[in-house]
Order: structure tokens, then C-alpha cells, then sequence
């Protein structure tokens, strides 16, 4: 498991500026985007978690992690990547609390999120 860098921020607040400098209006609706495919994505990992899928597994934590490097969403992003070497490592007994813990961060960084953007719309 990667060592948890501290701080643990939920966000990424100067690469958070750096999207609206760079997309302006647009870059709510690209955080909307995203914070629905987490949803649908950790579901989805519940699932293969519950199918023993390691290859999609480690393919849908891959993603994940990506994403929320994106979007700056640093904590996110280090839960993902837990899971990711879990999965890498077929771990199954990390899956589901590594999960747990990226499923916890989503929850933490979409609360995050819209204090910053209008998630509604």
C-alpha cells in the first residue's frame, strides 16, 4: 500500500483555481460530470469487489484514480490508488475496507466540491 502523504487534504485548492482559470464557466460542469461517474464508478466497484473481478477491479480504480487527479480531488485520488495496488497485489482481503475508504473520500470530496460549484443543474 502507498503511504498516505500528508496532509490528507479532501481538495487541492490551487489546482482547483487553475480548471476555472482554464475552462471558466464550463468547469461546473465538468466537476457534475464527474462526481456522477464516481457514483455510478464506486457502485461498480462494489460489484466486481462482490464478483472477485480483480482485472476490472484494478481497471475501474485505475480510472478513478485518474479522474480525481484531475479534478484535484488529492484524497480521492490517494483512496483509488489504495485500491488499485490491492488490486494490483490481488489483495482481496483489502478490497472491500480499501473500497470503504475510497467510497468515505468520494462522500467527504463531493461535499467539498459543492461548496465550491453549483453541483444542482
Amino acid at each position: 500500500m502507498r503511504p498516505v502523504i500528508e496532509p490528507d487534504d479532501i481538495l487541492d485548492a490551487a489546482q482547483l483555481d487553475e480548471l476555472r482559470q482554464t475552462y471558466g464557466d464550463l468547469v461546473g460542469g465538468f466537476i457534475r460530470l464527474f462526481v456522477a461517474e464516481t457514483r455510478a464508478r464506486l457502485e461498480r466497484i462494489g460489484r466486481l469487489i462482490e464478483d472477485s473481478d480483480r482485472l476490472a477491479l484494478w481497471r475501474e480504480a485505475h480510472t478513478l484514480a485518474g479522474s480525481a487527479a484531475l479534478f484535484a480531488c488529492d484524497r480521492l485520488n490517494r483512496r483509488a490508488a489504495d485500491l488499485e495496488d490491492a488490486a494490483l497485489r490481488n489483495d482481496r482481503a483489502a478490497f472491500a475496507p480499501t473500497a470503504a475508504a475510497a467510497a468515505e473520500a468520494f462522500r467527504r470530496t463531493e461535499a467539498e466540491l459543492a461548496a465550491c460549484f453549483s453541483l444542482s443543474g
